[in-house]
């Protein structure tokens, strides 16, 4: 009994980590570390899985666990690291100098690709 509330903890924590992560700056712009972290995030799950399965069955294969939570832990740092990386590179666009040169100047006019005479 334990074990299962152990394993639904930390689910729950990984998936309020996960919620909060994807506001990270540097999550839209950077593919790499939105699959580690995805990836890592399923290796966790499987590997709650197989330690619940060690639990009950005492066969060599679901003893490998700790391998697949150690590759899991590899995963999510590496995401993370990417992630910072990411967001070291990102600039932010800075406000026009001039009200009257920002974007839709002109927005309340119609215009065509026709040129007008």
């Amino acid at each position: 009994m334990g074990s299962i509330i152990a394993v639904v903890a930390t689910v729950a924590a990984l998936a309020i980590w996960r919620l909060r992560l994807r506001r990270h700056p540097g999550w839209a712009s950077s593919e790499d570390a939105r699959f580690h972290i995805s990836a890592g995030t399923w290796t966790v799950l499987i590997a709650l899985y197989w330690y619940l399965q060690s639990q009950d069955d005492p066969h060599w294969v679901w003893a490998i666990w700790p391998v697949l939570a150690f590759i899991a832990v590899l995963l999510l740092v590496r995401g993370i690291d990417e992630l910072d990386a990411m967001s070291d590179r990102f600039v932010a666009i800075p406000p026009p100098a001039d009200p009257k040169d920002a974007p839709g100047r002109y927005a309340d006019r119609l215009m065509s690709h026709r040129a007008q005479r």
